[in-house]
C-alpha cells in the first residue's frame, strides 16, 4: 500500500508530460534542421481517464488510424 499526497501523483505526471515535449520538440528541431518539414502534435488532452473497448477509447481521442491520417492531410494541405 502507498501512501501518497494529494495532488502528488497530478504534478508528477505533468512533469513527466513536460520533459517528454521538451525532449519531442528538441528532436523535431534537430531533425528539422536536416529534414525540414512540418510537424504537428498528436496526443489526449488533460481529463480523467476512460476504459473500455480500445477501438471507441481510439475515437473518442481523436488517435483512431482515420483520425490521425485526417489531421496529416490538414497539415500537408497547410491549414492548421
Amino acid at each position: 500500500m502507498a501512501i501518497v499526497r494529494r495532488g502528488h501523483l497530478r504534478n508528477h505526471a505533468a512533469m513527466v508530460a513536460s520533459v517528454y515535449s521538451r525532449a519531442l520538440q528538441k528532436a523535431a528541431e534537430l531533425l528539422g534542421e536536416k529534414f525540414p518539414v512540418p510537424v504537428k502534435r498528436l496526443g489526449i488532452r488533460d481529463c480523467f481517464g476512460e476504459s473500455g473497448p480500445n477501438d471507441r477509447l481510439l475515437d473518442k481521442y481523436r488517435l483512431s488510424a482515420a483520425m490521425v491520417a485526417q489531421s496529416a492531410a490538414v497539415g500537408i494541405s497547410g491549414r492548421w
